[in-house]
């Protein structure tokens, strides 16, 4: 078992579930954002990345904010597929070059199957139309790696939230 910071589970090498919550981000200039959120907090995030050390600092920073729960991680988009059903994120963020099952191939099934669960390429900032083509793919927004973790929390967030109000409006819709 891997200890992700005292309350971690491992279900398989390179998944880890869990973990406490640690310091507050400055998340100044991003309240009103947070404040109109429906009521279903936190946000839970799947990192799907090929980088144990990505992975991991990214789910180290996103346990830091309060409005996000990181569910876990995958080391491939096959591993992935079988983590989604299990932990129900609300958000995936996907490395744009992933092994095994690709991102782009990835986003589509997860478009297809799973059209709730928000997608969020992160590209390489020398190559910004892999984030691009996800967004073509199905992916709801992309995010260059050289981007900040405030901007990185208000895409979360604002992809959520955008999914969330789509479910509302067709809950409303709905005879």
């Amino acid at each position: 078992m891997t200890s992700w910071r005292s309350r971690t589970y491992s279900l398989e090498p390179g998944i880890l579930v869990g973990g406490p919550r640690a310091s507050v981000l400055t998340l100044e200039g991003h309240e009103d954002a947070i404040a109109s959120l429906p009521q279903r907090q936190p946000i839970r995030v799947l990192i799907v990345e090929d980088s144990r050390l990505i992975a991991e600092a990214l789910m180290f920073t996103l346990d830091s904010v309060p409005t996000l729960e990181p569910v876990g991680y995958a080391l491939d988009g096959w591993e992935a597929i079988g983590l989604v059903a299990f932990l129900d994120p609300d958000v995936i963020l996907v490395g744009s070059r992933l092994r095994g099952l690709a991102c782009l191939a990835f986003t589509q099934l997860m478009h297809l199957v799973r059209r709730e669960t928000q997608i969020i390429v992160l590209a390489e900032p020398h190559a910004p139309h892999d984030g691009e083509e996800a967004v073509v793919a199905g992916a709801a927004d992309y995010l260059p790696l050289d981007r900040s973790t405030d901007e990185l929390v208000e895409a979360i967030t604002q992809a959520w939230a955008r999914q969330a109000r789509f479910e509302s409006m067709t809950v409303e819709a709905a005879p």
